[in-house]
């Protein structure tokens, strides 16, 4: 299980911080807004995220976020960069 905390600032298109608006917030309404998928699984994220607390993913799981991230058609790259990036480098394993 992997721990992924994105309670971290979004970064704009010219390199400065969104004030008030985390990865985890802004995740959090791509999700919301999703008209398909696994719907109590996305849910659940979109709760969590939500509060601003840490997803907590198996591998299986974490390749869907990905997935969703990726595919997404209106979500823009430097947006999907970042979440990524955060996603990526997530190495912190729970037990």
């Amino acid at each position: 299980m992997t721990k992924i905390d994105l309670n971290v600032q979004l970064i704009d298109t010219t390199g400065n911080t969104v004030k008030d608006r985390t990865l985890a917030q802004t995740l959090s309404e791509i999700i919301a807004t999703q008209t398909e998928g696994k719907t109590l699984k996305l849910y659940g994220w979109h709760k969590t995220l939500q509060v601003g607390d840490p997803l907590i993913l198996d591998d299986a799981d974490k390749k869907d976020l990905e997935k969703l991230i990726d595919e997404h058609k209106t979500m823009f790259v430097f947006v999907k960069g970042q979440l990524l990036e955060v996603i990526s480098n997530a190495k912190e394993e729970v037990k």
